[in-house]
């Protein structure tokens, strides 16, 4: 028995032996890594860069307003809710001075044209009694007798003229005073500028200033996009805005010279009002819409994505991908919109560059 342990253990070492005496081959080696990143080309596309405002629909509001009349209001022929068409009357101020003064300016026309009647008759009279002596001195033949009559005549003729143009200077003065007075009673009675509905009156016995606001006629037809920010809006750019998710052009409201005139007596500043450009209808006034002002725009320009250009103390730069290496790189851009900065130096067409964090 101990023989055979003796001669496994010797088994045992002889293996041993042999296997420490064999040749070990290290493991190979792994590949070398390469780094991946996330790029995106240099293309050629629009860069359209746009600021957005806030605004809003809102009904088409019509203020009334005064043309060059000022006064008491002394009666009001609608009332707030009442809904109107375009002309009708909506209230009226004190016109009892000038009704008066139109009274007395037509009775002084009606006194001078009868006075001027039979004061003309009585100048004709005298025409005709000088053109009969001139006939009844023809007759008798003393040419000096004559000459006089026809001196006379025409010195009559000469006083007619004259009492004519007189007569019609004096009644043409009056006809013009009552013209006025009576444009001046007129333009006291304020009118509807649209159909609609009333929403802002004044109260009889308050006063009303020329070229003011005295009244406010609101519609649901011909709705409005109005900008409900503070500070002034770039004019005379492309404007769109986005509308239930969809993207409309839009063209500014120009505000007629009584709107104007309206906004300027209260010192205020007519913010700027948009309607459709192909005139659509605007949803439910109180919708809120996005205005799109045009900024700038490059067509078929080199451009990246906005997260591929950086800046740092007022250089800009981007990491060019080169065999898979970064390569810093300065770059002049152009047009910038929130998806695009245009490329003007630094960098070609095809150009992969890297957009990482």
């Amino acid at each position: 028995m101990k023989k055979m342990i003796f001669a496994a253990v010797l088994a045992a070492m002889t293996l041993l032996s042999a296997c420490g005496e064999a040749e070990v081959s290290a493991p190979p080696l792994a590949d070398s890594i390469s780094v991946v990143y996330d790029t995106a080309p240099v293309e050629r596309g629009d860069v359209i860069a746009t600021l957005v405002y806030d605004g809003s629909v809102m009904p088409n509001v019509a203020e009334a307003a005064m043309d060059e009349t000022s006064g008491i209001v002394d009666k009001l022929f609608v009332r707030v809710g009442d809904e109107v068409r375009a002309g009708d009357a909506i209230l009226k101020l004190d016109t009892e001075a000038a009704e008066e003064s139109l009274a007395a300016a037509k009775e002084s026309l009606a006194e001078l044209i009868d006075t001027g009647a039979q004061g003309r008759r009585l100048v004709e009279i005298d025409l005709e009694l000088a053109k009969l002596s001139l006939e009844e001195t023809e007759a008798g033949g003393d040419s000096t007798a004559i000459s006089l009559a026809k001196i006379e005549v025409e010195r009559c003729e000469i006083a007619l003229s004259d009492y004519d143009a007189n007569y019609n200077k004096q009644t043409a003065s009056v006809r013009s005073q009552i013209a006025e007075l009576e444009a001046s009673i007129s333009a006291c009675t304020l009118r509807a500028p649209i159909d609609g509905t009333v929403a802002a009156l004044p109260e009889e016995g308050a006063y009303a200033s020329a070229a003011s606001a005295v009244a406010t006629v609101v519609s649901e037809a011909g709705r409005f996009i109005i900008y409900d920010g503070v500070g002034n809006m770039p004019s005379g750019k492309p404007t769109s805005a986005v509308i239930d998710g969809e993207t409309v052009e839009l063209v500014r409201y120009e505000y007629t010279d009584r709107e104007n005139a309206a906004f300027d007596a209260n010192g205020e500043t007519p913010p700027p009002r948009f309607v459709r450009a192909d005139g659509g209808e605007l949803p439910a006034s109180g919708t809120y819409v996005q205005i799109r002002v045009e900024r700038e725009r490059s067509e078929n320009t080199l451009r990246l994505p906005t997260g591929a250009v950086r800046r740092d103390s007022g250089i800009t730069y981007v990491y060019l991908v080169e065999n898979g290496e970064k390569i810093y790189t300065e770059v002049k851009t152009g047009a910038t919109s929130n998806a695009y900065v245009e490329i003007t130096e630094g960098l070609s067409e095809g150009d992969e560059v890297y957009v990482g964090n």
